[in-house]
Formats: structure tokens, sequence, C-alpha cells
């Protein structure tokens, strides 16, 4: 009897540890989540899923945005079109929020995407260091 519980808890453990890692990977865990860089480049890991998310966590713990203000100068600079950024220093934290109806008409997979923030990742670079110059 004691055997056929422990057989039981341990079936029930490991259904509720894969059913939580997959609720991670498809809320922007680790796999199918996106990355930045210390060159300012943005990137989705296609290796969980090839569908776009509505939104993404990003940590930014690589950079080293000295205030909230220039964090949200930075990510108001970048919210154009299809894309909006919110960030949050205290949790080290940025937001990029994606309209997926705008990426559908232009018919942009996630390849389109991760090229779309190599080519603004210049830009993004370039403001960064702009604004750390005027920060005190």
């Amino acid at each position: 009897m004691k055997f056929k519980k422990f057989i039981v808890s341990a079936v029930l453990t490991a259904f509720l540890m894969v059913s939580y890692s997959s609720l991670i990977a498809q809320s922007g865990g680790e796999s199918g989540g996106m990355t930045i860089n210390e060159q300012l480049q943005l990137r989705i890991d296609a290796t969980g899923s090839n569908e776009i998310q509505a939104q993404y966590e990003v940590d930014i713990s690589v950079l080293e945005f000295t205030s909230q203000n220039m964090l949200e100068s930075f990510c108001a600079n970048f919210s154009f079109d299809f894309q909006r950024l919110q960030g949050n220093l205290a949790a080290n934290r940025l937001t990029v929020y994606l309209d997926q109806q705008a990426l559908a008409e232009r018919e942009f997979n996630i390849g389109d995407l991760n090229d779309h923030f190599s080519q603004i990742s210049r830009r993004m670079e370039y403001l960064y260091y702009k604004l750390k110059e005027t920060q005190p």
C-alpha cells in the first residue's frame, strides 16, 4: 500500500514539474523568450516556439541604466510602429510589446523580427550612450 502511494506521488510530482516547465516556456521564460546584449541587440529565441508573442520580458542587467528617467527616455525613442518598450529599472526588466496584427499584415516571422532588431541596434546603442553621457 505504501509503495502504491509512493508511485502515485512520484508520478504526480513528475507531471506537475513538466506542466510547470511548459507554462514557464509559454509565458516567456528562457525558451522562446527574448534577450538583449551589450550592443543593445534584442533577439527572440525561436527554439521554444515559432509563434510571435504579444509581449516579452527582457532582463536588462547587462546594461547600466543609471535612472528610471534614462530608461523611460530610451524606451520612448524606440516605441514606434509595431513595437512598444516599457522599462522597470528597479526590476532590471524591459517589456517589449509587439502589435501582432501589424506583424501579421507584414507577414513577419521571428527571423524577420530578429533582423529588424539587429538593424536598429546601432541606433539603440548610440542613444543609450548619449543618454548615459547626460546623466549625473
